[in-house]
């Protein structure tokens, strides 16, 4: 999860987004312009709140980047990791909780993580989605409408497990974006190609 300081210089340096340009961004994505409001002119609000959920974790660049910060392992707010180091685990979840013939997780265990315990539309995160999460989970649709479980990010980051393809998948990206539910377009067309190839291969077995 942390970043040992000697594996500093290998990780990607967080680039956040002004004010000013995710106003611009969210006439783009118009389900965002409400939070962004909030953000900018209610910073009592839930919403500006959940943006800096540890006080001394404030999201802006000097912190992020800060080795030091880096270092200390905080699973709730923070992580570092490879895109491929991610859709290894979620390819475990997607696989049965097993990997290379060995289980790591048990049959229980996977059907918690893929159990929605919350319904509904989020009323922190103003987007007016109707939303499903689970103990640390969020659960989507592939581009095939078929369940996938896992967690979209802040700033476009994806990582998911899809069953039903067998597939563990993540999309990371230090130039952070509006988009926080997996719509960024440079995932979304990342994953309608991964899928198209998908049903190729499917299509020939």
């Amino acid at each position: 999860m942390n970043t040992p300081r000697c594996e500093f210089a290998r990780s990607a340096r967080l680039v956040t987004t002004s004010y000013l340009q995710l106003l611009i961004d969210s006439l783009s994505f118009p389900r965002y312009l409400a939070p962004v409001f909030q953000i900018i002119t209610q910073p009592n609000s839930l919403m500006a709140k959940s943006l800096v959920p540890i006080t001394e974790y404030a999201q802006d660049t000097k912190t992020l980047n800060n080795p030091t910060v880096r270092e200390v392992t905080i699973s709730s707010a923070s992580g570092t990791g490879t895109a491929r180091g991610l859709a290894r685990l979620y390819g475990i979840i997607a696989n049965g909780g097993s990997v290379g013939g060995d289980s790591l997780l048990s049959r229980d265990s996977i059907k918690n993580l893929s159990t929605p315990i919350i319904f509904g539309k989020d009323t922190v995160f103003i987007t007016g989605e109707e939303t499903s999460f689970g103990p640390g989970t969020f659960y989507r649709k592939n581009p095939k409408g078929q369940d996938a479980v896992g967690h979209t990010g802040h700033g476009g980051q994806v990582a998911i497990g899809d069953e039903a393809n067998a597939l563990g998948i993540a999309y990371l990206t230090n130039h952070l974006s509006i988009n926080g539910i997996g719509d960024d377009p440079r995932y979304v067309d990342l994953e309608k190609a991964l899928y198209r190839v998908i049903d190729r291969l499917q299509t020939r077995t």
